[in-house]
């Protein structure tokens, strides 16, 4: 479970399973309640479209569709790093090796994310 989404349950209950968080804010990693919204994927591209942040990753990541992790998750793993988090939990929560959580860090991959 995302961080955000984490505090959101934690604070206000259960997310529909049709429910996303938004930001608000437009910065992924932030996690102040007062920036997040519920709402549905749409809402959430429609978002992005109105606020011209159309971000599509590039290089191996445009290419490999079945990659684990989203162009989203790097800026709140990258967030979890730099809060002291363990890259052995946080490779357990994205469902990735340890390694790949080391590599972010290093920037050897995802590099081109802020």
């Amino acid at each position: 479970m995302l961080l955000t989404r984490y505090l959101w349950v934690q604070k206000y209950g259960s997310i529909d399973a049709t429910k996303e968080l938004r930001h608000i804010c437009d910065n992924p990693a932030c996690i102040n309640m007062e920036h997040l919204l519920l709402g549905t994927h749409q809402d959430n591209m429609d978002d992005m479209r109105e606020r011209n942040r159309e971000i599509h990753p590039t290089g191996a990541k445009a290419r490999n569709k079945t990659t684990k992790l989203k162009l989203d998750d790097i800026p709140q793993i990258r967030y979890m790093l730099a809060e002291g988090f363990r890259q052995s939990y946080i490779g357990e929560l994205y469902g990735v090796n340890r390694v790949t959580i080391t590599d972010i860090n290093m920037e050897r991959s995802w590099k081109e994310v802020n």
